[in-house]
């Protein structure tokens, strides 16, 4: 499942937000404080509803009052929809069905809110595998779901002959939150409590870790040694861990191995460089800050199992222009199974996208806004005329309207 649209309404400084048609690879660039993060913070909101429940991920960013635009008028409501795609590929066949999921909050007296309304549409996978491809046995079913004003939640399930039922959620909870949406929605349940996010700076990488049972990287690469521990013990994790070694080897040319390092009750990655004919080990703390973000990158990147999407927020910061190129083409390839969303605001990275694949976030009266590239320069990249970084330091990327 990937995302195909993301539409955000009064959440933070995200009055009016509409990215249609999302590519495999999108980077969001604009300029500090246009928004770029509340953007990514929204879909971190879904993910959080979703695994840990809505009081929690309403609570997590201090209320509704933090969350909702600020606005002394009405409308006092924040709504997220989100539009997705399903492949589904079998020997004789390939298909692919979209659907969508949407909510609206509205905000209340003394930081109190509900649930005003809360639809989807889901191709719902739960069936696959005892169901083949077939006019009477259809692969998959899809679910009609709908909460009206009253609390009630009507199911509507199409090809699968199971009719439609209605049951009551309590109004402040979403139906997808796991302890209603199990077996409703599995699908999209699955897909939005996977949603991933890497914000990695240099002095996390450098505090001692003990062992984390959780094998998917935290946002903030915490623990990063128990992943890289980790994926070093399968096929695929070696495949991956093979990759992100050679790709670190353009940082330093005499790396030769990255393990780690059992200490007590701590895990101390090491990175084994060559030296004349001796190989020393280094510790992180005797790493660039440049080298350990690179690496902590790379490992949220290649970590598995690939989970379907991840929000990346500005690679570039204390990495060197010239090693860019090698992110680059890590992002590319990563999104080949990967949904990827970059934020930044560096000329030297947007210079590896397609024009196609870059959204300008700029911030007018207020209001965040998030539009394609301008046409006339879109135009001047394609025909060669100029490059994206050329145009992003002498006039500065330019939205579409402006």
């Amino acid at each position: 499942m990937r995302l195909t649209s993301v539409h955000i309404s009064h959440y933070k400084s995200l009055s009016e937000v509409n990215l249609d048609n999302l590519p495999p690879l999108t980077l969001l660039v604009g300029a500090n404080g246009t928004g770029k993060s509340n953007l990514v913070d929204a879909l971190r909101f879904l993910r959080d509803m979703v695994v840990d429940g809505l009081d929690h991920a309403m609570s997590r960013r201090g209320g509704i009052l933090m969350v909702r635009e600020h606005s002394p008028d009405t409308p006092y409501e924040m709504s997220i929809k989100i539009g997705f795609a399903e492949t589904f590929d079998e020997e004789v066949r390939s298909e692919t069905f979209e659907g969508f999921y949407e909510i609206t909050i509205q905000s209340l007296a003394e930081g109190n809110y509900l649930i005003k309304q809360e639809r989807a549409e889901v191709a719902d996978t739960m069936l696959i595998g005892a169901i083949h491809w077939d006019a009477n046995n259809p692969l998959f079913e899809v679910q009609r779901i709908k909460r009206d004003a009253t609390g009630h939640t009507t199911i509507t399930s199409i090809n699968a002959n199971q009719g439609s039922h209605a049951f009551r959620v309590p109004k402040e909870q979403s139906f997808l939150n796991q302890s209603w949406g199990e077996g409703i929605a599995t699908s999209l349940v699955d897909f939005l409590s996977q949603l991933r996010f890497s914000s990695i700076f240099p002095n996390t990488l450098r505090e001692v870790a003990r062992p984390d049972t959780d094998e998917r990287m935290k946002e903030s690469g915490a623990n990063w040694a128990s992943v890289l521990k980790a994926l070093k013990k399968t096929n695929d994790g070696q495949e991956a861990f093979g990759r992100i070694l050679e790709m670190m080897q353009v940082v330093m040319p005499t790396l030769q191995d990255i393990s780690v390092l059992s200490v007590g009750s701590y895990l101390v990655p090491q990175f084994h460089v060559k030296n004349g004919e001796t190989i020393h080990a280094f510790d992180p703390v005797q790493l660039s800050d440049g080298t350990l973000r690179i690496f902590g990158i790379l490992l949220a990147l290649y970590q598995t199992p690939p989970p379907p999407f991840i929000a990346l927020e500005e690679p570039e910061q204390t990495i060197h222009p010239a090693i860019l190129v090698m992110l680059a083409e890590a992002f590319r390839e990563v999104s080949e199974r990967t949904q990827l969303l970059i934020t930044s605001h560096s000329p030297y990275l947007v210079d590896h996208f397609q024009p196609e694949e870059i959204r300008i976030v700029s911030m007018q009266d207020g209001k965040t806004r998030v539009s394609p590239i301008k046409t006339s320069q879109m135009e001047s990249v394609k025909e060669n005329l100029i490059s994206l970084q050329e145009l992003m330091v002498s006039e500065g990327l330019l939205a579409e309207g402006q």
